[in-house]
């Protein structure tokens, strides 16, 4: 049983499902456009951890639901 979404995080990331984003990205349309091209993958992509987000302090997750696993 998960307790947290920081729980479920690490369960995905040890299945592979999860995809971390070094790089800064733009909270302004560059996390939303990255993460629709991903969503599109067959079988619904991966999740995705953008660990620097602009004008935010802390990592933004998308996508957590993508896979059909």
């Amino acid at each position: 049983m998960l307790s947290s979404l920081h729980d479920f995080i690490e369960r995905i990331e040890h299945q592979h499902d999860l995809h971390q984003v070094g790089v800064p990205v733009a909270t302004r349309l560059e996390i939303a456009a990255i993460t629709r091209r991903i969503s599109s993958y067959p079988k619904g992509g991966t999740a995705l951890l953008f660990q620097q987000p602009d004008q935010y302090p802390f990592p933004v997750v998308t996508n957590l639901f993508g896979s059909q696993r």
